[in-house]
């Protein structure tokens, strides 16, 4: 109970700073599906409790703190609803005054409405671009160029001296079970004989990647590896390039910046374009 105390005392002060900045994800009123009940009549105007998912994900752009949470979470939702009250008052207020016919209103709206239609655009080309088939066509390409960051399957034995270190690389010279002196030997108890299961050069400790990097299949390290914990033996398992499914959204943004330069250029080359100078006079078109 004090837990969810706590995150009231840390949401509510949050939720009540932005209120005027949430105006702009307000829903206009309209009929809901079964299973979306009313959350508030606001001047003969019904809304729903799906009206307040805009307004939730505005928030959690701006706060970690209400990541994961949902419209109908106890700990937000009467926040959320009094949100959604203070920004229809205030539109209605603004709409009685006639501020949506101020021509600065207007040009303010058309600025939003062309960088709305640019970023939605951009959207439709992207989701049409970064499919499953061509991300997985792009890594298969990277693959054959070697272009896929390397990952690598190894294990460690974890020891307090130097000494100790080179006793166990002894051990294993004369054939001795690299797991089971692991089991044995290792400070490291909370993995599986050893296992630091795979990871990229980024992903640990620079002198063990070093170390694990400069490994062949089945190699391992005929000097103690020095880090901060203490002096490691390292035996690489097996290497690969790194999977899909882990670099995913890197070759995701890579379609997508090459749709989006594409498209551009295309426009570009379809349109009239005259461009001129400070001083008035036409210039030329840098070339594309």
């Amino acid at each position: 109970m004090a837990r969810v105390i706590a995150s009231r005392r840390l949401i509510a002060p949050f939720l009540a700073s932005t209120a005027l900045a949430l105006i702009a994800t307000l829903p206009i009123a309209q009929a809901a599906p079964a299973g979306d009940p009313v959350v508030a009549q606001i001047n003969g105007k019904t809304f729903h409790r799906s009206d307040l998912t805009p307004i939730l994900q505005r928030l959690q752009q701006q706060n970690q703190q209400l990541q994961g949470m949902t419209a109908d979470d106890p700990n937000i939702y009467p926040q959320l609803v009094q949100q959604l009250v203070t920004g229809v008052l205030v539109v209605d207020a603004a709409e009685k005054a006639k501020l949506d016919r101020d021509p600065a209103f207007k040009k303010r709206m058309s600025e939003l409405h062309a960088t709305m239609l640019q970023n939605y655009y951009a959207e439709t080309i992207i989701t049409h671009a970064a499919t499953p088939a061509t991300e997985k066509a792009l890594y298969d390409k990277k693959v054959a160029k070697n272009e896929v960051p390397l990952e690598v399957h190894a294990r460690h034995i974890l020891v307090g001296t130097e000494a100790e270190a080179k006793a166990v690389i002894d051990q294993l010279d004369k054939g001795g079970d690299f797991a089971k002196l692991a089991h044995d030997k290792s400070l490291d108890t909370n993995s599986d004989g050893g296992d630091l299961h795979w990871f990229t050069a980024q992903q640990i400790l620079p002198e063990l990647s070093q170390a694990a990097f400069n490994l062949k299949k089945g190699e391992y390290t005929k000097t103690p590896v020095h880090t901060k914990f203490g002096y490691h033996v390292v035996q690489v398992l097996d290497t690969r390039p790194a999977p899909l499914e882990d670099i995913r959204n890197d070759l995701g943004g890579e379609i997508a910046r090459d749709a989006i330069r594409t498209k551009v250029s295309q426009l570009r080359s379809a349109a009239k374009v005259t461009l001129y100078g400070l001083d008035g006079k036409p210039v030329a078109s840098p070339a594309q």
